[in-house]
């Protein structure tokens, strides 16, 4: 019995010895179980996870992400001006002028001729003392003449007489009238010079420009073959009022009605 007794404490003592150990693994497996978890809860998954919300709020607020809606600012106007650069070239820059009737502009425009009704074309004569006339420098004025002297001829001699008066009475009626005193040919004693021409001119003593044709391309110019007595009325436009040989008289009409 005593053997027995001793035995049932051993085993008693035995059955208290693992429950021990038991508990201790218990409260050591609870305290790695605790501390685990604690771990879990510094740097789980939750805590992960807010980081990584974080970091992406940052990135959706860059400027990088936002660029876009930089170049639809209202106050960006580089295109635009841009654009306008363009525009400041096109044809509606140069659009609105009116167009120049035939006539109108000076030295006349075309088409020419040599008809009543007609411009006459342009052409340039020396004066006495060299200086260049042109025909086109009349245009503009409100009436002017264009006269064919021959030294041979009397009708052209009667012409130049008087012609002085007459230039006098016409610029007297309009300061812008002009006449051209064209000398085409001279008399069987004198060449077409210089001289000659300046001998016409004092002779009868013309104060209008006075003119020396020495290619005799005057009468052509005009549409006449002959190369005295011819005179030649024109308006302002450059065209051809009259055109008469010898009798000055249609002329003068002409330029006085224009003068008025």
């Amino acid at each position: 019995m005593a053997a027995w007794g001793v035995m049932g404490a051993a085993f008693v003592a035995a059955l208290l010895g693992v429950t021990g150990c038991d508990a201790a693994s218990g409260d050591g497996a609870d305290t790695g179980t605790g501390d685990v978890s604690t771990s879990a809860d510094t740097t789980g998954p939750a805590d992960t996870n807010q980081v990584g919300s974080d970091t992406l709020a940052s990135d959706v607020v860059s400027g990088d992400t936002l660029a876009p809606a930089d170049t639809a600012t209202p106050g960006d106007t580089s295109a635009a001006t841009d654009t306008g650069a363009i525009a400041d070239t096109s044809p509606t820059d140069t659009a609105g002028t009116p167009d120049t009737a035939v006539g109108d502009s000076c030295p006349p425009a075309g088409p020419y001729g040599t008809a009543v009704g007609d411009v006459l074309a342009d052409m340039t004569l020396l004066d006495c003392d060299g200086n260049p006339h042109r025909i086109a420098d009349l245009c503009g004025r409100p009436a002017s003449l264009l006269t064919a002297f021959a030294g041979w001829c009397p009708i052209c001699q009667g012409h130049a007489a008087k012609a002085n008066a007459d230039y006098t009475q016409f610029k007297a009626a309009n300061a812008d009238f002009e006449w051209l005193f064209v000398i085409t040919e001279a008399d069987g004693a004198n060449a077409m010079t210089p001289a000659y021409c300046k001998a016409i001119r004092d002779d009868y003593g013309l104060t209008m420009p006075v003119l020396i044709d020495t290619e005799g391309v005057f009468p052509a110019h005009i549409g006449v073959t002959s190369t005295n007595a011819w005179t030649v009325a024109l308006d302002a436009a450059g065209g051809i009022l009259a055109k008469d040989k010898y009798d000055q008289t249609n002329a003068f009409t002409k330029v006085n009605a224009a003068l008025e």
